[in-house]
């Protein structure tokens, strides 16, 4: 990717290909797609197979990793307390457990990213 030239034309076509859905529906490939009917054990797994392969790749980093998948759990659990009623017993009510359900949302993505960011960084300078 380093040193091949900028390809104008195949930018333009994937932008088109993204821009505009197909007319007569979804491919049978993207339709047969389900979501999972609780997102949050979903989650939850995924996020466990992420720490197991980031402590096996990096086994001298797990302190500052630790930081980060203790976050992502609490958040995961902020996110599901309203979801299951169980936000009461936690101290979130009403209007405020949806908004600290949204908050822990925008939180989580900001924390993949700087995951992704410093897992790169990890791998780029080594073991």
């Amino acid at each position: 990717m380093a040193g091949e030239p900028f390809d104008l034309a195949r930018l333009r076509l994937n932008w088109a290909r993204a821009a505009e859905p197909p007319a007569d529906g979804l491919p049978a490939r993207l339709a047969a797609v389900r979501m999972p009917r609780d997102a949050y054990p979903e989650a939850r797994a995924l996020l466990e197979r992420i720490r197991g392969m980031a402590e096996a790749q990096f086994p001298q980093r797990e302190p500052t990793l630790e930081h980060f998948f203790a976050e992502a759990t609490a958040l995961l659990i902020l996110m599901e307390s309203p979801a299951e009623g169980t936000g009461q017993a936690a101290g979130y009510r009403g209007e405020d457990a949806s908004q600290d359900a949204e908050d822990a949302r925008t939180r989580m993505v900001e924390l993949l990213d700087e995951l992704t960011e410093l897992l790169e960084v990890f791998a780029t300078i080594g073991r």
